[in-house]
Parts: structure tokens; sequence; C-alpha cells
């Protein structure tokens, strides 16, 4: 029998979200080094991309959650302060950076004829993260 994930537990997985083809790398729980080997893993080639300025000081006790866009896409980095209200506080602030990043790259800015868009997105990013959490 497959053992349930948990908020608190360490991994990484990714959300593609088609309508806008692009990917978003979460990792979470993970230091410094544990973020470099499981992004390594997670980008394959394009690892050699990555610049060491983009996890830099994550292993800091004030640093929970971080989003940074790589190669067209979006990683997302989270940390479990042991409260799991918090947790999900920093996602949806992380998620919230990544549709802003990914809609004003697309030229939608928000206002209020694309209110419903931004609020739509971080929804279904939020919903799909929450599900591969659990998964």
């Amino acid at each position: 029998m497959k053992k349930k994930k948990k908020w608190s537990d360490k991994q990484d997985f990714y959300i593609s979200v088609d309508m806008f083809k692009v990917d978003i790398v979460f990792i979470c729980n993970c230091n410094e080094k544990e973020v470099k080997e499981r992004f390594k893993k997670a980008s394959g080639d394009n690892f050699k991309h990555f610049k060491k300025g983009m996890t830099e000081g994550w292993d800091n006790i004030y640093n929970t959650g971080r989003m940074f866009s790589f190669r067209g896409g979006f990683v997302v980095l989270l940390k479990n302060e042991g409260n799991f209200r918090r947790f999900v506080a920093n996602l949806v602030h992380e998620v919230t950076h990544v549709t802003h990043y990914l809609l004003r790259d697309r030229r939608i800015p928000l206002n209020d004829d694309t209110e419903e868009i931004y609020t739509y997105l971080v929804e279904y990013i939020t919903e799909q993260a929450l599900i591969k959490l659990y998964d």
C-alpha cells in the first residue's frame, strides 16, 4: 500500500498550465542543497542554466516561500514551518506571484476586465498544488 503524502513531507512535483503552455515546478520542505538536487532531477539538461542566486540564502530561517522564473516556466520553493495554515498561505502567496508574472508576460494586465482570469488562475494552480501535495 502506497504511503499517503503529507503537506510537511519533502517532495517535488510539477503542474502544467496547458492554456498558457507553461510548467511550474514545486519543491517543498527541502534545504538549499536538496532543492538543487531535486531541481536538477526535475529539469534535466536545463539544469545547466541554473544560477546560484536562485536558491542562495534559502536555508535562512525567515525564508518560507520563493518563486523564480526559469526557461519559460516557474519554480516555487516552499518550506514547512510546522503550521499548516501558514504553509497554505505561503503557497497562495507564491502562486499569486506566478500568476502575476505569467499573465504580465502575456500582456494581460490586472484590471477590472482581467480580474477573473487572475483569480481563476490562482485558484487552479493552488488546487492542483494541493492535490499533488497529497496525491
